[in-house]
């Protein structure tokens, strides 16, 4: 008998594409120890918070609005860390129920957080955690939530981290074969919504369409550029990304900088990491806010560059004590 798997929300909707982020990092991910951020968040605070929302009798998949807003705060203020810190044991070693609403509060927090959260759901103790638990949890639906929930994962935020947890639990010989059954729903699930959403998308424009000529003007016809470019309604994409190539050059020059400054501390611009927290901020409004129309490509790209951004200014936090990568 085949259960019938729970469809995450995604926030943003979710794409049929596959995507690989091929750049390497620049540095192994800094452990947690070296991310925990600086007085900014109170981490008995964050275990009351977690012990109240794991202890609920409430249904395993809703979250207190209150709590839920409190923790999206707590990650935008660099505690990213310490909220998986403190879910670590009721996700590991709780019962059924307590696991299926850590693993709630986790996917709340990917899909309504800025990449940090995901960045640090995405290191090797956490891959681990997330791996062995599907493989050691007592429960199949917890089993089936975690697998179901990593395909979200990796489709929102195709990291490199992700990318790896997704070929290990493909080529396990203990759950492979009911991931790539799960995988394989899910992305069936994906391109269905897809094509529905376009399929909305074109009735929409037709009715538009029609509306616009039963009730046109001669005064209101849109006519195409005089210099002979696209019509003024297309500029705004093109002028984006023109400005994104743009920045993702000042991105990267300022990262060499922070490089070569760790390699050769007597030679770093303070300025430079502070830059780069800034760049850091700019990629990840780039990445949560659908107002910026970029393509898939684009967002891959993005979401490579914005998490070698983060293990850089980890490193610089630890060798100088800032905390420009998680409180800026």
């Amino acid at each position: 008998t085949v259960s019938v798997l729970y469809w995450p929300e995604t926030g943003a909707p979710p794409r049929a594409t596959n995507h690989q982020c091929t750049q390497p990092n620049l540095f192994r991910r800094p452990s947690a120890a070296m991310t925990e951020s600086s007085g900014l968040v109170n981490a008995q605070r964050i275990r009351a918070l977690v012990t109240r929302h794991v202890s609920s009798t409430g249904p395993v998949d809703q979250c207190d609005p209150a709590v839920l807003n409190e923790f999206v705060s707590i990650v935008h203020r660099g505690g990213s860390a310490e909220i998986l810190g403190a879910l670590k044991d009721p996700f590991k070693h709780g019962v059924p129920a307590t696991q299926l609403r850590a693993l709630h509060l986790i996917d709340r927090l990917v899909q309504n957080t800025p990449p940090d959260f995901t960045l640090c759901l995405t290191t090797e103790d956490w891959a681990e955690r997330v791996f062995r638990t599907s493989k050691t949890t007592s429960s199949s639906e917890v089993a089936d939530r975690i697998m179901l929930l990593v395909c979200s994962w990796h489709k929102r935020y195709p990291v490199e981290g992700m990318v790896k947890l997704i070929a290990r639990f493909q080529q396990s010989k203990v759950v492979g074969e009911r991931f790539q059954y799960i995988q394989a729903d899910y992305n069936r699930r994906v391109a269905e919504k897809q094509q529905q959403r376009q399929r909305q998308e074109e009735e929409q424009q037709r009715q538009q369409q029609m509306q616009q000529q039963l009730s046109a003007q001669p005064s209101r016809t849109v006519h195409a550029d005089p210099v002979g470019g696209p019509a003024p309604a297309s500029r705004p994409r093109q002028t984006q990304r023109v400005d994104l190539n743009t920045l993702l050059m000042d991105v990267q020059g300022d990262m060499a900088g922070l490089e070569y400054g760790i390699q050769h501390p007597d030679m770093l611009d303070p300025d430079t990491a502070k830059d780069c927290a800034k760049h850091k901020a700019t990629l990840s409004r780039i990445v949560e806010n659908p107002a910026h129309v970029i393509t898939d490509d684009e967002r891959a790209t993005v979401l490579a560059i914005l998490e070698q951004l983060v293990n850089l200014l980890s490193f610089h936090d630890a060798i100088n004590g800032t905390d420009y990568a998680g409180g800026a």
